[in-house]
């Protein structure tokens, strides 16, 4: 369990997210080395973590990058084959995690796996997606299997660094919208995958 630990960092990017609810998030990852990067400044915010979490960086942006230039900027600090980024309102435990992380080291052309998320009613939510240009809508999928989906929700997405790092990181001409749907069509293009892992689950809020 040690390497597994030492393998990964998490990253999580936050714009105006209270308190409350980033806490929610780091109670479940308190075993790992987290970056944070506030596009909100938020020196309040960032007092109140830090006070109560252990945090390896945490970095305060003058304005709002988007969470392209926010993610990259994480990615760029870390120094472990794996990422995990999380968006505050994704709450996942260890165990979890460690599935994830089973996951994308026995698939041989894995790059990404995302886990299967629900929501606070347990209904299955957005994990992963089918690129637009198919028309088969912008839906949560249903399997009960592992699967290969087309691109990863950002909620929760474990991912190799040195494979992003060599495809070009995230678009950060995308502000906001549409960094997961393009990143998965150059993980495509380079005839790798994304894995949605049935056994991996995750709890998305929407907060």
């Amino acid at each position: 369990m040690k390497d597994f630990h030492e393998s990964l960092t998490i990253t999580i990017v936050l714009y105006k997210e209270n308190f409350e609810l980033i806490s929610k998030c780091l109670d479940q990852i308190k075993n790992f080395k987290v970056i944070i990067i506030d596009n909100g400044a938020d020196l309040n915010l960032q007092k109140k973590i830090q006070s109560k979490y252990k945090i390896f960086k945490y970095v305060l942006n003058d304005k709002n990058l988007g969470f392209s230039k926010g993610i990259n900027q994480a990615i760029k600090l870390t120094n472990t084959e794996l990422i995990l980024n999380l968006e505050a309102d994704c709450l996942i435990d260890e165990e979890n995690i460690f599935k994830l992380y089973e996951a994308i080291n026995s698939y041989q052309r894995c790059v990404m796996a995302v886990p299967t998320m629900f929501d606070e009613n347990n209904q299955l939510t957005q994990s992963g997606g089918l690129l637009m240009e198919k028309n088969l809508g912008y839906k949560a999928l249903k399997f009960d299997g592992d699967v290969c989906v087309d691109f990863p929700s950002t909620a929760a997405v474990l991912f190799k660094r040195k494979e992003i790092l060599d495809i070009g990181l995230f678009d950060e001409d995308l502000f906001i919208y549409f960094p997961d749907s393009e990143i998965g069509r150059r993980v495509k293009k380079n005839k790798k995958s994304v894995i949605q892992v049935f056994e991996s689950k995750a709890l998305h809020t929407m907060g």
